[in-house]
């Protein structure tokens, strides 16, 4: 069982269900269950106000506050800033992930997507990195087992954030993936897991509902007026 460390760093992400993510049901990996919340008090160093690698690493909580995340295999840093080349994730020394809101988190609300489901398609991601690595560091090279085309699978790249969309609701793995992953020793009942936990991280059946309706206007005109009409019906019923 993989633990995982969750640390806030910055702005709070008030939408994002942290009881959801702290509970949520995994034989391959835990959540600890308490995700830390931490100021951002290093300045930008790149273009459009963004943060490399070197100037998180350097300012992150475990780094200058003395933090220490005991027994957690990974430790994922959530922020909502721009990161180095714009990325939505990046790997940092010692099994330290950097995850970040920042531009995704406008794009799953246009959807009704939950911002969990990115932070969860996440944690699937690197547990499963460090699974096959057999407990050794990550390395930002683990990340180019991700390949460019948005199949909807766990190991998209999504370069253009749009792309998350397609892996952030019932994710799967795609062939290619899967063989990958049994060729570098991720035993065949274990990715049958993954597969069947990742289709768990899917919308909630009010956004459904919501992005439903939305994309059908005249159903939905209809079902308000037909609903209209029946509550006036029982209303009458009841005043009689």
């Amino acid at each position: 069982m993989v633990k995982v460390k969750l640390i806030s760093v910055g702005n709070i992400i008030y939408e994002l269900d942290k009881e959801k993510i702290v509970g949520w049901k995994s034989k391959l990996f835990e959540v600890m269950s308490t995700i830390d919340e931490y100021p951002l008090t290093a300045d930008s160093d790149t273009s459009d106000w963004g943060y490399s690698d070197t100037n998180l690493l350097n300012n992150l909580p475990a780094q200058n506050q003395g933090i220490s995340t005991p027994n957690a295999d990974i430790t994922m840093y959530l922020l909502d800033v721009r990161i180095e080349d714009n990325y939505i994730s990046r790997v940092l020394p010692r099994n330290q992930i950097l995850l970040t809101f920042y531009q995704v988190k406008e794009i799953l609300r246009r959807e009704h997507i939950p911002l969990e489901n990115l932070l969860l398609t996440h944690i699937y991601y690197y547990v499963i990195l460090y699974r096959i690595k057999q407990g050794a560091w990550l390395s930002p090279s683990d990340e180019m087992q991700s390949h460019d085309a948005a199949r909807g699978c766990l190991f998209d790249f999504c370069g253009e954030k749009e792309d998350c969309v397609r892996s952030c609701v019932s994710p799967t793995l795609c062939p290619s993936c899967i063989a990958y992953l049994q060729k570098h020793g991720l035993p065949v009942n274990e990715v049958k897991q993954v597969q069947r936990e990742l289709k768990r991280i899917r919308r909630r059946f009010y956004d459904s509902a919501c992005l439903f309706l939305n994309k059908h206007p005249y159903l939905s005109m209809l079902l308000t007026l037909a609903g209209t009409f029946i509550i006036s019906i029982i209303a009458n019923i009841i005043m009689k």
